[in-house]
């Protein structure tokens, strides 16, 4: 898979590095800048995870499912415009008038947050990319991957990021199963690895980590 092309008159981008495995994946890692606040362990996570998401999104490899985002982000916004309306219902019309309508809309609010909560926990969990691609090789072939990952905050010196997936390949339409691999308990790294002590991240050597835990799993080599 060749890098993209710079159009003309548009900036050049950071070096592009290529590593090709073994004949499964074959991803090309653009080495962009990314630098973090160390001591903020959500954009710790989030940096890792976006990482993740770019490498697999690349040409030629997979296209991403937004449906956990899209269901968390319609109860957000569901309930953000619901506690809106009632509180502006309540400040325009008079408190006896808007007591029951009121009381709807708070009810409307807490029901969508705690939809929302449930959702991302229950369901979402700890989701952070979910993705298909189809191949032809001879037949149809679809391949199927969902990432999870878990940043673990002790030591709180050097915290862990655990990166779990699974893998499903199959054919005739999804209904012969050609393998199926998953990585649980997953393959754990030591964040102190990919950032320096100013925040700097080594988005390239991070991304390699991570395609070879992916390539693995593709070539059911979990151990």
């Amino acid at each position: 898979m060749a890098p993209r092309k710079r159009k003309n008159g548009e900036p050049a981008t950071a070096p592009v590095e290529k590593a090709e495995a073994d004949g499964t994946i074959e991803v090309t890692l653009a080495s962009e800048p990314v630098k973090i606040n160390n001591a903020h362990l959500r954009e710790v996570k989030d940096a890792l995870d976006d990482a993740v998401r770019r490498m697999l999104t690349l040409p030629d490899q997979f296209k991403q499912n937004h449906r956990h985002l899209d269901i968390v982000l319609a109860l957000g916004w569901g309930s953000v415009i619901a506690a809106g309306a009632t509180g502006l219902y309540g400040y325009l019309v008079e408190f006896e008038k808007s007591k029951f309508l009121v009381e709807i809309g708070v009810a409307l609010y807490c029901l969508l947050s705690s939809l929302r909560y449930l959702y991302q926990w229950f369901v979402g969990k700890d989701i952070i990319f979910v993705g298909k691609r189809r191949s032809v090789a001879g037949r149809i072939e679809t391949e199927r991957l969902t990432l999870s990952a878990r940043l673990t905050p002790t030591p709180r010196s050097n915290p862990t990021y655990t990166l779990s997936l699974s893998y499903k390949r199959t054919t005739n339409s999804g209904k012969t199963l050609l393998q199926a691999t998953t990585v649980k308990p997953g393959k754990e790294t030591k964040i102190a690895t990919w950032f320096d002590a100013e925040g700097n991240m080594d988005v390239i050597g991070f991304q390699k980590w991570a395609g070879e835990v992916v390539e693995n799993a593709m070539e059911s080599k979990t151990s």
